[in-house]
């Protein structure tokens, strides 16, 4: 694949590039501490502003804080039964059709799973240290809908450095942005987006 780059952006030994790739028109950033290149930190954009806020981000040096047992993300462990998401939105009626009642994946497999995206993500193995037990959040039977969500601000731990990151969602992508009854809880629901090694990832 073609590539150009357009802009670079450097401060003491980490470099961002951003390349413009001819046959998927779009743009890739790409960042260097020095001069390795740490692929798992390569994003894509549609437009070169957001593209270059990425580069920016990526040079910015990271403020030092003392170090904590639990550092960002940690592991969600889930207790307690809450309502589902189909008991706010019901479908429309239909004939009914037999089926065999899903079964969800235990809380081992959930788990294991969790501890692997976390290890791509972060860049680091995952420890008893790291393991955060709440409730599990209750859904309310009914919602207020203020609108999509256009994107996500979240600052994280990502091979021992501490980042900032803006993901900012396709039109087709945007989850709902929906607020419970008494105003107290925000929820971000639906969407069309994956979370991998890469961070927010829009499947359209």
């Amino acid at each position: 694949m073609a590539q150009t780059i357009v802009k670079t952006l450097e401060n003491g030994n980490r470099r961002a590039v951003v390349y413009y790739e001819v046959g998927n028109d779009c743009y890739l950033v790409k960042l260097f501490i020095n001069g390795k290149h740490y692929k798992k930190h390569d994003a894509t954009f549609d437009d070169l502003d957001e593209a270059t806020g990425r580069a920016y981000f990526m040079i910015v040096p990271p403020k030092r804080t003392p170090r904590k047992k639990n550092p960002l993300p940690a592991l969600l462990s889930m207790a307690g039964h809450g309502a589902s998401l189909h008991e706010m939105f019901k479908p429309a009626k239909r004939a009914p059709v037999r089926k065999r009642n899903p079964v969800p994946p235990s809380k081992a497999v959930q788990l294991r799973d969790a501890s692997e995206l976390y290890k791509n993500f972060t860049g680091h193995e995952v420890d008893d240290r790291e393991t955060i037990t709440i409730d599990k959040p209750v859904l309310p039977d009914v919602m207020l809908v203020v609108g999509d969500i256009d994107g996500v601000m979240y600052t994280t731990i990502r091979d021992g450095v501490k980042e900032k990151y803006i993901h900012r969602f396709k039109a087709a992508s945007r989850p709902l942005f929906c607020v419970s009854h008494d105003g107290k809880q925000i929820y971000m629901l639906g969407g069309a987006y994956d979370f991998t090694e890469r961070g927010i990832v829009d499947k359209t």
